[in-house]
């Protein structure tokens, strides 16, 4: 009966503590039911703040591809104004030579006459003092490959033309795509929206 008595004795202690147990189980779950439109609606922000940050960092990444992209445009305008020299050098070299080749072609007339012949500018079958083949005389092939050495620089200066158009091309999308924001200011905003995740 002693026995029996503690038994029962311990077990309605249980039963005081397993009730006890049930209404501070049952108050955590109202306070718990309590805080879920919270947790809900700061789950929702973290989605958002999540959603900023990628795009954010999108938009970050485009800005630095910008920034590279700026860099490529300074090289290849270089190239461009070299180009652009190279043409103009081609040009006048061969201008020169096109121009030291008419002034020579008396000696190069000359240097067909015959004599007794009739000279094919003036009809005179007598050459008193036939014109001199100056020492660097241009010749037809000078003048080619003059021509061909300009032709070369043009289309070298339309290649870097055409480089600098598509680079500038890709600078706009990139800075469209990074919302017209520098590096440095998307980077703030990217470092404050991790922070605020």
């Amino acid at each position: 009966v002693r026995t029996a008595t503690a038994a029962l004795e311990t077990f309605d202690e249980q039963v005081e503590l397993d009730a006890q147990t049930r209404l501070d189980l049952r108050e955590e779950r109202e306070t718990v039911k309590a805080t879920l439109p919270a947790l809900d609606e700061r789950a929702a922000m973290l989605r958002s703040v999540e959603l900023t940050v990628t795009s954010l960092r999108a938009q970050l990444a485009a800005a630095e591809a910008a920034d590279r992209t700026a860099v490529e445009i300074d090289a290849a305008r270089q190239r461009q104004l070299d180009a652009g020299r190279e043409v103009t050098q081609a040009s006048a070299r061969r201008d020169d030579l096109r121009t030291r080749q008419r002034a020579g072609f008396a000696g190069v007339l000359a240097q067909q006459l015959e004599p007794d012949e009739p000279c094919p500018v003036c009809g005179s079958p007598e050459h008193p003092a036939p014109a001199v083949l100056a020492d660097g005389h241009v010749d037809d092939g000078d003048v080619e490959q003059a021509e061909a050495d300009y032709v070369t620089a043009v289309r070298r200066s339309q290649k870097c033309d055409g480089e600098v158009d598509e680079l500038l091309k890709r600078l706009a999308a990139e800075r469209q795509a990074a919302g017209d924001q520098t590096s440095e200011a998307l980077q703030v905003m990217v470092d404050d929206a991790e922070t605020a995740v």
